[in-house]
């Protein structure tokens, strides 16, 4: 009586069936995309309906691409190695040189934006100095020596 109530209300009930360990269906996959037939893979492999492999497939082939085009994009990282503590210590000091040689690079390309603004100030200055003495008939600069 209650499966007709809960049916009158707008709720249903879902049925699944049997679970197959993920190992079978990838090998299922598998043979199905080298180019067996579905119903033969479904003989195969003891599957109540050969239907099941299209689901399958769409679902092994979509996790693969998701974890490919993660991987491309850097956020999946691949498994590691054990590293022995000298190994350990050498990356560590390693990153700690790169940290600081980012760190150099900065400094150096602020000098060298610093250098560049000061003599491009130093060669306005000097071009104030020779129009004004051409414009206006002057010496401004100092000359030493002459007495």
């Amino acid at each position: 009586m209650e499966s007709s109530e809960s049916k009158k209300k707008g709720q249903t009930s879902i049925r699944k069936g049997k679970v197959y360990p993920s190992g079978i269906r990838m090998a299922a996959v598998r043979d199905y995309l080298s180019g067996m037939s579905r119903k033969s893979v479904a003989e195969k492999y003891c599957l109540p309906d050969a239907s099941i492999l299209s689901h399958w497939k769409r679902t092994f082939v979509e996790k693969s691409n998701r974890k490919e085009d993660l991987r491309m994009k850097g956020k999946v990282k691949k498994p590691s190695r054990l590293l022995t503590e000298s190994e350990s210590d050498l990356l560590k000091r390693i990153r700690e040189l790169e940290r600081e040689l980012r760190e150099c690079r900065k400094e150096l390309d602020a000098s060298k934006e610093e250098a560049r603004i000061a003599s491009l100030r130093a060669l306005i200055s000097e071009t104030m100095v020779d129009v004004a003495e051409e414009e206006f008939d002057i010496d401004i600069r100092k000359k030493f020596g002459s007495r």
